[in-house]
Parts: structure tokens; C-alpha cells; sequence
């Protein structure tokens, strides 16, 4: 075996750099994913939240999940 990289070589190795590159950006993808999901959950607790004073203030029973 010779110390050179064949055509091949450098196309697999080129493929394994482009992959990596592509998993780097569905993780950021995911972790922005996950940071909106956690952003709605926190708006729809403070919603349920004044829905419920609201709904307290008027004397309409809400039920409770």
C-alpha cells in the first residue's frame, strides 16, 4: 500500500466531512426546535394561568386537567 490517497479515498472522505457538517446542523436544528417548544410551553402556562384568575374573578368553574 502507498501513502496516497486514491480518487476514491478523498470522494469518501469528502462524503464523511459533508455528513458530519449535516448531523452539526440538525442538532442545531433540534436544540432551536426544543427551545421553541419549551418557549410555547411557558405561554400557554401563563395563558392557562389567566384564563383561570379570569374565569375565578367571574364565578365560572374551569375544570381541572
Amino acid at each position: 500500500m502507498s501513502g496516497v490517497a486514491t480518487g476514491g479515498d478523498v470522494a469518501v472522505g469528502q462524503t464523511i466531512i459533508e455528513m458530519g457538517e449535516a448531523v452539526n446542523a440538525l442538532q442545531a436544528e433540534t436544540a432551536l426546535l426544543q427551545w421553541q417548544v419549551d418557549s410555547l410551553g411557558l405561554v400557554v402556562a401563563r395563558q392557562d394561568t389567566v384564563i383561570r384568575q379570569l374565569a375565578g374573578m367571574a364565578g365560572v368553574p374551569v375544570p381541572v386537567r
